[in-house]
């Protein structure tokens, strides 16, 4: 154990001395982070969208509707009426709203007939985000009406009411529809700091424990290996101490990234216990993967072009440099065979959501796996190296 101590110690000492860890580890993630978010329409504090709201059945139940979504907890979003769905849809279209949400022609009529017409969501390509809030709101409406059938119906079972009489109370929005619990936390505000911080730090984890990975390589072209290997050290050793010295500078990068981006652009990261956890899951993620990028490498400038293939690769697929919300469907199943992808999942659930720790123990485990299994066949490769 003593030996894995000093060895990471060494190793730690040595990266520390290198001024590329400041500014992989901190000032260029820092930088993206600072300027993507102000890209997105915030420097790391909310937004305001807009979503228009229009009644072309002219029903008392639609009209309750819309209603409900008029005194909706809105946050950061601004709710206007339309005169109609075409008004609607040029509010999209020509005056900036990023979304509308219309009740049809028929609406009331389909309900009472058992079979509902569903509301129209009109979308501003562009703002994705608050569109696909507005397509939750809808499905949650549609989903508050399919409840407020099943009633109506045992009722009328029971005691043979009027229906008509009983769906419009059943389907009735009191209280309004919180449009603030599917845009975010509590707070309801984006923090897009709050995003875009842990994301640059996942990207540049890469990185920072990539350089400690491959400083086997590098030792072994320099011939110290040989020497470190002459001394009654076991390789395994070694190689723990590495491991530990790669975890330990990724998690410090993290802490450091987090702190900075609190102080300079106000993001709240979430419930510190699970950003924590989570921050651990991911170094460990990412150090298993940068492992086994080195292991597979010859040479350490061939891990170096491998490692920085893949940080890229993986950050484009785990959406890195896409907001909550606007990665394309594809997108979002690709992300998850990713482990930024699954690390986003969950700070964005800590930081958007509201969650703790409980919210992210599912990443959490699909992270640590990731590493876990990474690490293992890149422990039993590296072995390889240092006896080649």
């Amino acid at each position: 154990m003593r030996a894995v101590v000093v060895i990471a110690g060494l190793e730690l000492r040595r990266r520390l001395r290198d001024r590329s860890l400041l500014i992989l580890g901190v000032a260029a993630p820092l930088l993206l982070a600072f300027i993507i978010s102000a890209a997105f329409g915030s420097g790391g504090g909310g937004f305001e969208a807009t979503i228009a709201v229009a009644d072309d059945d002219r029903s008392p139940m639609s009209s309750g509707l819309v209603e409900g979504l008029q005194q909706a907890e809105t946050g950061p979003l601004r709710i206007v009426t339309a005169p109609g769905g075409r008004a609607a849809r040029q509010v999209v279209e020509e005056e900036g709203a990023a979304a509308a949400i219309v009740v049809p022609t028929g609406f009331a009529a389909g309900i009472e007939r058992g079979t509902p017409v569903p509301l129209t969501v009109i979308v501003d390509p562009s703002k994705a985000l608050v569109g696909s809030i507005a397509e939750a709101v809808a499905d949650g409406i549609a989903a508050r009406i399919d409840t407020a059938r099943l009633a109506v119906a045992t009722a009328i079972e029971a005691g043979g009411a009027d229906p008509a009489a009983l769906i419009a109370d059943a389907a009735s929005l009191e209280p309004a529809i919180d449009i603030a619990d599917d845009f975010g936390s509590g707070t309801n505000e984006l923090d897009l700091g709050a995003y875009f911080g842990p994301s640059m730090a996942i990207l540049f984890l890469f990185f920072t424990i990539g350089g400690a990975a491959r400083s086997l390589l590098t030792e072994r072209h320099q011939g110290t290996l040989t020497r470190v290997r002459a001394a009654p050290i076991a390789d395994g050793q070694v190689l723990a101490g590495k491991s530990v010295a790669a975890v330990a500078l990724g998690l410090l990068s993290v802490a450091v990234l987090w702190g900075a981006t609190a102080v300079l652009l106000g993001a709240d990261w979430g419930d510190p216990g699970g950003v924590v956890v989570l921050s651990i899951a991911t170094v460990l993620a990412v150090a298993g993967v940068g492992a086994l990028l080195a292991a597979l490498a010859r040479t350490d400038a061939q891990a170096e072009a491998y490692t920085t293939m893949a940080a890229f690769t993986l950050a484009l697929l785990g959406g890195n440099f896409l907001g909550p919300g606007n990665k394309p469907a594809l997108l979002e199943r690709l992300a998850l065979f990713t482990p930024n992808g699954w690390a986003l999942r969950g700070f964005t659930e800590l930081s958007i959501d509201g969650a703790d720790l409980s919210g992210v123990i599912g990443p959490v485990v699909v992270l640590v796996s990731i590493g876990a299994a990474c690490g293992a066949v890149a422990g039993l490769r590296l072995r390889r190296v240092m006896t080649a």
